[in-house]
């Protein structure tokens, strides 16, 4: 069955509410309060959009098309909040001109992620981004490690940064 066919089979009005109240939820648990501009519906139109012009491909073998929608949906929000966005946004809204008080702040930011537990793979990679130094391809040709390798620890390390937002708004 093609994306077509399964648009065109299911109740999409209301799959596409249930989307939107998904969106809605997970913006509200990510404390996310910049959406540049976007609402909850832009996200599921480019869902929709990019399957119907095969950018995500659904494999009717694997999952449903309801559950293929809902899982594209989660990812294109996970890539909206990059790294580089959940740190310059979400975390330091205050910082100072003063680098003093910048690197005090990064300091605690540090100090928090390690009290969650962050492994040293993960504060180097903050590091570079403090530095601004977000894109994968450059963070690994530095370290030398691979790109797949970078992409594991952002992972892990954007998760944290989640954790650990409201206790650095605290700090800071």
């Amino acid at each position: 069955m093609t994306v077509e066919e399964a648009i065109l089979s299911h109740d999409m009005e209301d799959i596409v509410n249930r989307m939107i109240l998904y969106a809605r939820e997970k913006f509200k648990s990510l404390d996310a309060k910049d959406l540049q501009g976007k609402e909850p519906f832009d996200f599921v139109q480019d869902v929709l959009c990019k399957s119907l012009e095969n950018k995500r491909n659904w494999d009717d073998s694997k999952c449903t098309f309801v559950e293929f929608l809902f899982g594209c949906l989660k990812s294109e929000i996970s890539n909206f909040f990059s790294s580089k966005q959940i740190f310059l946004q979400d975390i330091p809204d205050n910082l100072s001109e003063n680098n003093e008080s910048v690197d005090e702040e990064i300091l605690e930011v540090t100090k928090a992620l390690k009290q969650e537990g962050a492994d040293d793979d993960e504060i180097i990679i903050f590091t570079y981004w403090t530095e601004g130094i977000s894109k994968p391809a450059a963070i690994s040709e530095d370290l030398g490690i691979e790109v797949k390798e970078v992409l594991n620890i952002t992972k892990r390390l954007r998760r944290r940064l989640i954790k650990v937002q409201s206790k650095v708004r605290q700090l800071i």
